[in-house]
């Protein structure tokens, strides 16, 4: 990781990296072990920080804010109800997955993976229940299967839970709010 002196959480976001390879290292595989580091390291990379100048601490629920959101999730986020749910949208288990299988696990092949892997998007709880009825801390059948149209697709559990809004692709699916900074 290369240092950014005007940023003054580089170094902590390189100690949650080194923290995350030290259990690659170790193959630890108990994900709630990573779960902090993990996320805490991606509001550092979304820039999702509370405080003046966006100078404070970083902070994990305000991911919601720098991430997809789901039609419904928008539309509850601007009226400012409650209720939102911030997912996991590759459940931590494949991500600790990933991980363990990097033949040579260097910081950088550590942030490149996350940085695929550790994607996140805002949805109510009910699309949230919905998506844990089948699920739940795992992929669906063809994510890991060469070919396959789910195959490495980070949205597969959605495309599978709500095809009806994926008719077009993913590029041009109705489960999403588009945003300028996300686009399609």
């Amino acid at each position: 990781m290369t240092k950014n002196t005007n940023d003054p959480f580089a170094e902590k976001a390189e100690g949650l990296i080194n923290a995350i390879k030290a259990l690659v290292d170790s193959k630890v595989e108990d994900t709630s072990c990573y779960r902090m580091l993990i996320d805490n390291f991606c509001a550092y990379q979304m820039g999702a920080r509370n405080g003046k100048d966006k100078l404070g601490r970083w902070d994990t629920n305000k991911i919601r804010n720098h991430c997809l959101r789901s039609v419904e999730a928008h539309k509850a986020i601007i009226k400012n109800e409650k209720g939102i749910h911030r997912d996991h949208v590759i459940p931590m288990k494949f991500i600790v997955e990933k991980l363990l299988a990097l033949p040579t696990p260097s910081t950088t092949a550590i942030m490149d993976t996350l940085e695929t892997h550790a994607v996140f998007a805002a949805i109510t709880e009910e699309e949230h229940n919905m998506l844990n009825i089948k699920h739940r801390s795992r992929m669906p059948d063809g994510y890991s299967i060469e070919g396959d149209d789910l195959c490495d697709q980070p949205y597969a559990r959605y495309i599978k839970v709500f095809p009806d809004k994926f008719k077009d692709g993913f590029e041009g699916n109705s489960f999403f709010e588009p945003t300028p900074d996300k686009g399609w």
